[in-house]
């Protein structure tokens, strides 16, 4: 039995369809507001949508979050209910079959409704396109920035365990306009057993659909920047986006496995 704060608790349904945007937020505020603890999502074969567009600023601090971790040094876990699933056979490239179509999805229900094997938080936001490199990107999950002279940072420490975070990619572009998770501006981070990839289709064998150069420069996760402290990276997945992983020092790493 996994004991914590219970996002149902905070009226989640992870139904897919539910809106679970305020519900997660308002469970990540009480936990930051006590100090820290585990918020623990339940394995729904739905998922969790985060529907709600991004948050600019939290104070006057860039944050570009859905789901925003405040500021403070609280020691702040997500987990969800088991370890997720790996390596999704996405279609990067076209190729030549003799066998016909292969279709290639992230999910083995298509088309709606998704049937997810991790517990997942999946986003159907549509993010707006950033071509600027130094821009910060959107995402699901944040921290603002902070005002420290190293980095930037403005939270302690974020843990991130059993939890699969999934963009929309736009099948007219096929590329994604959003990040997974950044968490640039926290101190120190754990990533364990979770993977970072997309919501949709990714291509066809046949019709020759395949993922295209991404004019905006999105991230699958993105660790802590320059001077953090210690960072740990176990058992993680990343598909998908214009770049991987983005990592700064002190990074321990175990099985990484990126396919942009």
């Amino acid at each position: 039995m996994s004991y914590g704060i219970n996002v149902f608790d905070f009226g989640a349904k992870g139904d897919g369809t539910t809106d679970d945007t305020a519900a997660i937020q308002a469970a990540i505020d009480y936990t930051a507001k006590r100090g820290g603890g585990k918020i623990y999502f339940p394995y729904t074969p739905r998922g969790y949508r985060i529907a709600s567009p991004a948050i600019e600023e939290v104070n006057g601090k860039p944050t570009r979050a859905q789901l925003v971790i405040p500021a403070g040094t609280a020691n702040i876990q997500l987990e969800g209910e088991m370890p997720c699933r790996f390596l999704y056979a996405y279609q990067v490239r076209p190729v030549d079959s003799p066998y016909g179509t292969t279709r290639f999805t992230p999910q083995p229900s298509d088309p709606e409704p998704r049937i997810f094997s991790s517990t997942t938080i999946f986003s159907d936001w549509d993010a707006p396109e950033e071509h600027d490199p130094k821009a910060r990107p959107y995402s699901i999950l944040s921290a603002p920035e902070g005002t420290s002279c190293r980095g930037k940072f403005s939270c302690s420490q974020v843990t991130v365990t059993n939890l699969e975070f999934l963009v929309p990619m736009h099948r007219d572009k096929m590329y994604p306009t959003q990040s997974a998770v950044n968490l640039q501006n926290v101190s120190r981070v754990h990533v364990i057993d979770s993977q970072f990839a997309l919501l949709e289709s990714v291509g066809d064998s046949v019709l020759g659909a395949e993922l295209q150069e991404n004019p905006c420069h999105t991230v699958g996760l993105m660790m802590s920047g320059d001077q953090n402290d210690h960072n740990v990276i176990r058992s993680v997945a990343v598909q998908g986006f214009k770049y991987g992983l983005v990592i700064g020092e002190h990074v321990i790493a175990d099985y990484v496995y990126v396919h942009n």
